[in-house]
């Protein structure tokens, strides 16, 4: 795995907020499931699932905002 991947990962996460989407799709790999719980349980995205290979990431939003910008 490269940092290009996750960085692709916190990238899909931005244009997600930005779009206004209530969830995103992320590859699935060890790291960025570590990483991923850890944004969650600051609360800087909402639920995850992982899916078949892949995660599905919940964004919060707080009063409107995107809870990470």
């Amino acid at each position: 795995m490269t940092n290009d991947s996750i960085a692709d990962m916190l990238i899909r996460i931005k244009n997600g907020y930005m779009a206004r989407k209530g969830s995103v799709e992320v590859p699935y790999s060890k790291f960025k499931s570590e990483l991923v719980k850890l944004l969650a349980k600051h609360k800087y995205v909402g639920r995850v699932e992982e899916v078949e290979k892949q995660f599905i990431v919940h964004l919060n939003y707080e009063e409107g905002k995107p809870a990470l910008t």
